[in-house]
């Protein structure tokens, strides 16, 4: 009779379903939706395993999951704005957990400085690039850093850039964004990544905003991070700053 179940069983590990004969429509994997109209889908179930994410999707994340972040200057340019920055972020309870990667912090001696950086780059949830007032015009050899294309900073971005790595440009000194002509063609995406300025009058209350963009851009990505080798040098090398 339409609407009694027929005690036909269905067992799959520790999923039992109960179901009816009558034009049953396929139950799809992830289905738990309990269908109790004219046709009964489903009757009861009395249990199931916990479901498995496919290895292609992309984790939801929430503000409080672990972040980890790269944080890309010169340091001839920000580098006391960058440690105060350093330290203020690490009072943040998931940049903590995720870790913050900075230089001089953050690779062992004697490592290989362009394969750990690639590395840190590629693994970080996030890029924070500092720029000051002589970011873009420090020169060396003759010419501009930022025009070497193995300028640290330039490979920082460009490999961010590669692989997705949400960016946050960060104004301190006074700054202002350089402009696309300022920039090689590798990097002049930076240009289109909106900035958050960093005063150092305003300072509290910028890394309040700073840290809801990092987060912001955290939740948002789109992009599955890679999971690291369980043998890398390049990982072996680096220490990810983070409480003891």
């Amino acid at each position: 009779m339409l609407g009694e179940p027929v005690p036909n069983v269905l067992e799959s590990g520790a999923i039992c379903v109960f179901a009816v004969p009558l034009s049953l429509q396929p139950v799809t994997k992830y289905d738990d939706h309990l269908g109790l109209g004219d046709q009964w889908r489903l009757v009861a179930m009395a249990s199931r395993r916990p479901r498995r994410r496919s290895s292609s999707a992309v984790a939801i994340r929430t503000p409080d999951d672990p972040i980890s972040l790269f944080i890309s200057y010169r340091r001839a340019d920000s580098a006391g704005h960058v440690g105060r920055l350093h330290d203020h972020l690490r009072e943040i309870p998931a940049f903590r957990a995720g870790g913050i990667f900075l230089d001089t912090d953050s690779i062992k001696g004697g490592a290989d400085f362009v394969k750990a950086m690639d590395c840190a780059v590629r693994f970080a949830d996030v890029m924070l690039v500092v720029i000051g007032r002589d970011w873009v015009s420090i020169r060396a050899r003759g010419q501009r850093r930022i025009d070497h294309p193995e300028d640290p900073v330039r490979r920082e971005i460009r490999n961010a850039c590669k692989e997705n790595v949400p960016i946050v440009p960060v104004l301190v000194r006074g700054a202002t964004m350089p402009s696309a002509e300022d920039l090689p063609s590798a990097i002049v995406r930076l240009t289109k990544r909106n900035a958050i300025e960093v005063s150092d009058t305003r300072f509290t209350h910028d890394v309040e905003r700073l840290v809801y963009a990092i987060q912001n851009a955290a939740v948002t990505s789109t992009r599955k991070r890679p999971r690291p080798p369980r043998r890398l040098d390049a990982a072996r090398s680096l220490r990810w700053a983070s409480a003891p």
